[in-house]
């Protein structure tokens, strides 16, 4: 690729010398996100994220320069899978991201490459680099695609126990977290350094949008509870600044809050 790069230059007058691509799903939500791992989750985004480098006369390229992209189901030829992206691309020190998104039946199983073209501001006409195989990272869209399967190995979905989990960065903030609707489910809440004063554990039933739990707190004192999801009732606390609450609304959620912590949260059901 280097040697082919340098023609490249030669006939276009462009100095794009190397390309090192990463590729990998885009899980979060700004700075607060959730993360499911189920056997039936709800619609996840075909999104992924490209981070490459690109490197002009030996030294990394500072520029602002448009991208393009398409992908292909061949190294060589083949057909075109998607419509093409195109993008001004800040780069700094070589490195940038550009998030992709060539629709939900891009990644169906089948061999995909990625094709790209690069024009900085001093160039008359695009780079052409190299197909790059896109591999195990898209790929996981694909699972995810096959998550509404009946059975897995055999066993039966319905029967399968599933986990989300939270996170609320340093700093503070609130994210919502889904809940299971006529079931039983766990919850574990914890400030990221795992300090034993910052740890609670819940066991809770939902029922007609109502919840009742029994938790033990960071302290151990174990505690009951009953409330109407359509209230803004505090379920548990953790420590000074974490807490846990209804939502004010009947929908099948609790809200983590955290004044200024880092916090992690699981529910399994």
């Amino acid at each position: 690729m280097m040697q082919r790069l340098k023609v490249l230059v030669g006939v276009m007058g462009l100095a794009l010398i190397a390309l090192v691509l990463f590729v990998g799903l885009t899980t979060a939500r700004g700075t607060l996100y959730r993360e499911d791992v189920t056997a039936q989750v709800g619609p996840v985004s075909s999104a992924f994220t490209y981070q490459g480098r690109l490197v002009s006369n030996g030294a990394p390229v500072q520029d602002d320069c448009e991208m393009a992209f398409r992908l292909y189901d061949q190294q060589m030829d083949g057909s075109q899978v998607g419509t093409a992206i195109t993008a001004t691309v800040p780069i700094t020190e070589g490195l940038f991201t550009a998030n992709l998104d060539f629709g939900n039946g891009a990644f169906n199983g089948g061999a995909r490459w990625l094709a790209i073209q690069v024009r900085c501001p001093a160039d008359a006409v695009y780079a052409d680099l190299d197909r790059q195989e896109l591999t195990a990272a898209p790929y996981a869209l694909y699972a995810v695609s096959a998550g509404n399967a009946d059975t897995i190995d055999g066993l039966n979905a319905s029967g399968l126990a599933r986990i989300s989990r939270y996170y609320i960065p340093g700093g503070g903030g609130t994210v919502t977290m889904t809940i299971p609707h006529y079931n039983a489910f766990q919850i574990t809440i914890g400030e990221a350094y795992a300090s034993p004063n910052k740890i609670a554990w819940l066991s809770v039933v939902e029922n007609d949008t109502h919840i009742a739990w029994t938790g033990i707190q960071p302290d151990g004192t174990i505690v009951t509870g009953t409330a109407s999801l359509s209230s803004t009732d505090t379920v548990m606390t953790v420590g000074p600044n974490i807490t846990l609450r209804c939502p004010g609304v009947q929908n099948y959620e609790l809200v983590l809050t955290s004044d200024y912590e880092d916090v992690r949260a699981f529910i399994t059901w």
